[in-house]
């Protein structure tokens, strides 16, 4: 049985989702102006997200610097090759326009690169929290600005 119309509406959107990083990195790399764009969640409270240097990192693998890539995100390889590949999936199965199984072990797999992401995450906060720059950070975020004004 072939995708549904949904499915297959889907799969395009999904495709497009996995692709974004790489094409935008690969832009960027050749001198496509970077558009202002900041991590919401430092920019609010002074804490860096989990994927904070991501767009650094995949600009660097775009260039073909995969030391200075490593350096911003040690996840940024990771990440690139995963989204290659799940929009390989997705791409085969909107040209075979049938829904394709994922490989054996891939959502075991899935799921370790995330444990092992978080623990990285864990130990970039701690280093962070080490050399006093996440407490600078969270003392100069506008959220706790706010909140010591109204605290007061």
């Amino acid at each position: 049985m072939g995708l549904s119309g949904g499915e297959r509406c889907s799969r395009g959107f999904a495709l497009s989702l996995a692709l974004l990083p790489l094409v935008g990195a690969v832009a960027y790399a050749q001198g496509l102006p970077h558009i202002p764009w900041a991590c919401p969640l430092r920019s609010l409270t002074g804490v860096p997200c989990p994927t904070c240097g991501m767009t650094r990192a995949f600009v660097a693998l775009a260039s073909g610097d995969l030391a200075t890539a490593v350096q911003q995100h040690a996840f940024a390889p990771v990440l690139a090759v995963s989204f290659v590949l799940i929009a390989g999936h997705w791409l085969r199965e909107l040209r075979q326009n049938q829904r394709l199984p994922l490989p054996k072990g891939s959502l075991g797999l899935g799921w370790s690169l995330l444990g092992a992401s978080s623990i990285y995450y864990g130990l970039r906060l701690v280093g962070w929290y080490h050399t006093g720059e996440l407490a600078a950070a969270i003392r100069a975020a506008p959220l706790t600005t706010w909140l010591m004004a109204v605290g007061n």
